[in-house]
């Protein structure tokens, strides 16, 4: 379970440009954030991703807050308090953006705010006061729940805390994107931060909540046109995932308030291939599909449009251009623009390294049967495999996609089909319910975000989980992990499921040996893990 609180203040077209029918796609090329950063390189992107990570392996409590009378704040670790100021500096500085700086008497505050949502059980900006806690602590309590983002999560972090506020794209938070706009206020300047668990559920499940102090003003804004979610130049696409919406938020000395009505948005990929979302048109909010919007509430920079297409593909890779036609500047005069955003997986080369092992295959397959998949790429027998053992197949047009992601329920879905479940829906059932149902009953998966991407760690411990209830497998004695130069990045509820597939020779790492828990899973990997796992259980 994942919930996000944000503090309250106030059917796409498939076309080429040259068929967009009043639509200038000749507007000015121009750059988010702030002018006085410059953009950051692919190189510089990557090496910020590793030095911040999203996984956090330490203690994340000095002293622990408790959430029942006699009520007490605890303190969060300093380790904890620095990797998700790590991550919020990571996000603001791909949005091109200053950095934060971590105010002691705001966190302080925050982690009220925290112990009170975890004594409420639940998520509001004004929480009722406990009968049996004292004034004073609920007020300290509600200063913080009303003047920051909120989030309640399963076992979580408060690193992944930060990742969800930039996401904010379900469906009751997608017609404002009010927690990435407090995220990406150009003029905060410093932040607190507060944790605290709560009570375990009756199916032994824990919960954490998370503050973040958003109402801070103190940084110094600079110059900016707009600013953009993923952000202009080069942006790494495992921060970014299809059914996450785009966001441009516009300097209001600059543009006046935009009209829906009169706006037309244009993505256009480097294929030429377009999608146009026109402001004429209703779009209802879901958790995926084409959607477009205009919201002027405060938070953060308050003219904001929110659009998002309905991709053709798994996953965003390569350059896409966005085009707004329809703005104003506040005398009146078109101020339509265009920018560019360039996906990138970090670490990733023209020849991808095979991440269980660097070796390529003896006989390489051949006969794969897809247009993007060579007979001598490393996947290629494995794929070849997903293929033919029907695990699954490819993204139509004889294309496998290799470098797209997967989500979380694809493949719960492909081991309850291959443990001989049938996954075919019946009557008006989505695609996945089958799926879902059969692995959160098996505990293969909380069944908790399934449309998000899969990550290695989350593909690890499904495949673990999945040992467990075929083959009876059991965690290894020793803690391979250990080994691994980025072993101790691995998240806490995922240590044991990578463990078992070091161990078993399934996971090796790349050629630093590094394992990069929290990267999006290619398609190709999935291919390759699920192979070996198979094989090596025959």
């Amino acid at each position: 379970m994942k919930r996000l609180l944000c503090l309250l203040l106030s059917i796409c077209l498939l076309l080429t440009p040259a068929l967009a029918a009043g639509v200038n796609s000749s507007l000015p090329l121009k750059s988010s954030g702030l002018a006085s950063l410059p953009k950051l390189s692919k190189e510089q992107i990557a090496q910020l991703l590793e030095e911040h990570p999203l996984g956090f392996a330490g203690d994340a409590l000095v002293t622990a807050p408790s959430s029942k009378a006699p009520y007490a704040e605890g303190k969060v670790s300093e380790a904890a308090l620095q990797a998700a100021l790590g991550r919020l500096t990571l996000i603001r500085r791909l949005a091109g953006l200053e950095p934060v700086t971590l105010d002691q008497e705001l966190t302080q505050r925050a982690q009220y705010g925290a112990v009170l949502l975890a004594a409420h059980g639940d998520l509001s900006h004004h929480p009722d006061r406990p009968e049996d806690m004292d004034e004073d602590f609920y007020r300290r309590g509600l200063n913080a729940t009303s003047s920051s983002n909120l989030y309640m999560g399963a076992n979580a972090t408060l690193p992944q805390a930060v990742d969800a506020f930039i996401d904010d794209s379900d469906r009751g938070n997608l017609p404002m994107l009010g927690h990435r706009r407090w995220v990406l206020s150009p003029d905060m300047g410093k932040t607190g931060l507060g944790f605290a668990p709560g009570d375990k559920t009756p199916g032994g499940r824990s919960y954490h909540f998370a503050t973040l102090w958003a109402l801070d003003h103190s940084g110094k804004t600079g110059d900016y046109d707009f600013i953009a979610w993923p952000a202009s130049g080069a942006f790494p696409a495992t921060l970014f995932q299809k059914d996450q919406a785009w966001s441009v938020s516009l300097n209001p000395e600059k543009y006046a308030v935009p009209a829906l009505s009169e706006l037309t948005v244009t993505l256009t990929r480097d294929d030429a291939t377009a999608w146009i979302l026109e402001g004429s048109r209703s779009y209802a909010a879901a958790d995926a599909g084409a959607y477009l919007a205009v919201d002027t509430g405060n938070y953060g920079v308050s003219n904001c449009i929110i659009f998002r297409p309905q991709l053709d593909t798994s996953a965003y890779r390569g350059k896409y251009t966005v085009t707004i036609n329809g703005l104003r500047t506040p005398e009146g005069r078109d101020a339509g623009f265009s920018y560019e955003v360039d996906f990138f997986v970090p670490g990733e080369s023209a020849e991808p390294v095979k991440p269980t092992d660097p070796t390529q295959p003896a006989q390489p397959a051949t006969g794969t049967g897809f247009s993007d998949v060579s007979a001598d790429a490393w996947y290629a027998a494995d794929v070849a495999y997903a293929a033919q053992n029907h695990l699954f197949n490819g993204v139509g047009g004889d294309r496998f996609d290799p470098d797209g992601s997967m989500t979380r329920v694809m493949l719960m879905t492909v081991l309850a089909r291959l443990d001989g479940e049938d996954t075919t829906p019946s009557g008006k059932e989505t695609w996945f319910i089958k799926g879902h149902r059969w692995a959160v009953t098996n505990r293969i998966s909380d069944g908790l975000d399934p449309h998000k991407a899969l990550t290695l760690e989350e593909l690890s411990t499904m495949l673990y989980n999945y040992a467990k209830l075929r083959y009876g497998a059991s965690a290894a004695h020793n803690f391979h992990l250990a080994g691994m130069p980025d072993g101790n990045s691995v998240s806490s509820w995922a240590t044991e499921g990578t463990n078992w597939m070091v161990d078993q020779g399934l996971l090796q790492g790349d050629q630093e040996r590094k394992l990069h828990p929290q990267r999006i899973a290619s398609r190709a990997q999935v291919a390759a893990l699920l192979h070996r796992f198979l094989e090596a259980q025959a």
